[in-house]
């Protein structure tokens, strides 16, 4: 018998959610059994207060996992290597309290791979280099962030995460907020991104300018998996927008979730 066919498969889903329940405490605000392949780029859709937030955290283990189990390629989520994930919260402000340019703070996304000890390699400048020309921001590298817009801040941590090697990006409604312009821009950055490969998992009210790169679609309601299927597949009734921020899903109103990410402090 051929060597090759009783080898065993390589795990392809990126991310796995194998029956999960998410939610604080007790209280469960979202429940799904679905995997996100690697290189696909999937729109997270949903109503107000349907749970679209709170799944994505669910992925990354910043809420509490009640029931059933995360994945990362192949990997429980108590495992998986962080510098393969790169994570934009949602309306999170890329400008802190201590003033940083675009290239420190893309080059801060190094430290998750490398350490903080550790001293800069060529290595890590070529791929600090490359995640700013990718975001086009090669002519802002030395601006400081919170000169930019909201926009030019959103693909700026978008840099962050590449620079750090990340396989997937996951960012929450990073449309909200931005003007056509910049979101035009941020559809392009990922449009590249997708066509290297990069998986991208992404929360949106509407599928706007991102249509065009989605492929595929998961609609949430009322903290269940409604609909999951190729965007041309999705009833015309899901692709609306009628609703505010997703109240399960919270605002991003400080470090803590991307502390908490960064730090590696997943959750059970």
């Amino acid at each position: 018998m051929n060597a090759s066919s009783t080898a065993p498969a390589i795990p392809t889903a990126a991310i796995r959610v194998r029956d999960a329940r998410f939610g604080y405490g007790n209280h469960e605000a979202a429940h799904a059994d679905i995997a996100i392949e690697a290189g696909d780029v999937v729109a997270v859709l949903g109503p107000n207060g349907s749970g679209k937030s709170t799944l994505v955290k669910g992925m990354l283990g910043l809420v509490d996992v009640l029931a059933g189990s995360v994945e990362w390629f192949g990997r429980p989520l108590q495992m998986a290597d962080r510098s393969t994930i790169g994570y934009v919260p949602q309306r999170q402000s890329a400008a802190g309290p201590i003033p940083v340019t675009v290239e420190e703070l893309v080059r801060s996304g190094r430290l998750a791979s490398n350490g903080w000890w550790r001293r800069s390699r060529s290595g890590d400048r070529r791929a600090v280099d490359a995640a700013i020309e990718v975001v086009g921001l090669a002519g802002q590298r030395s601006r400081p962030v919170s000169r930019l817009s909201g926009g030019q801040q959103r693909r700026a941590l978008v840099a962050r995460g590449l620079a750090g090697g990340a396989r997937v990006l996951i960012l929450d409604e990073p449309l909200a907020g931005v003007d056509a312009a910049s979101q035009a821009a941020l559809a392009d950055t990922l449009r590249v991104l997708a066509e290297g490969g990069t998986t991208i998992v992404i929360v949106l009210h509407e599928l706007g300018p991102i249509q065009p790169l989605v492929t595929r679609v998961v609609a949430m309601s009322a903290g269940a998996v409604e609909f999951d299927g190729p965007v041309a597949e999705v009833p015309k009734a899901l692709l609306h927008d009628d609703h505010a921020d997703d109240a399960h899903g919270g605002f991003y109103e400080g470090p803590g979730d991307l502390g908490l990410f960064q730090g590696g402090l997943f959750r059970q």
